[in-house]
């Protein structure tokens, strides 16, 4: 799967799990992710994103936000990642270990 500068708001808070997903685009707004905005109480595997994320806080460049209830494994992201404030390269705001 391969989304472009025209699907912006594509999963905004993800509840459930993803597989084998590829992200190619940018992303606008807070929390924001080069994958998902928010990760709750999910699973995200072998899945990355590339290209650059912007926006004003909670900003990662594979997720924005990620619950302690989540988790996130065999994945990454590339990319440019720009924000205001709680900015990651990976995740922006992480309430556990990745």
């Amino acid at each position: 799967m391969n989304f472009n500068k025209e699907y912006k708001n594509r999963f905004r808070i993800l509840k459930g799990g993803l597989v084998s997903l590829v992200i190619s685009s940018c992303l606008y707004g807070a929390p924001s992710g080069g994958l998902v905005g928010g990760n709750e109480n999910s699973s995200i595997s072998n899945s990355y994103a590339t290209g650059e994320v912007s926006g004003e806080n909670g900003i990662g460049g594979l997720v924005g936000l990620n619950s302690h209830h989540s988790t996130i494994e065999n994945s990454y992201a590339t990319g440019d990642v720009f924000g205001e404030d709680v900015v990651g390269g990976f995740a922006g705001y992480n309430e556990r270990d990745i």
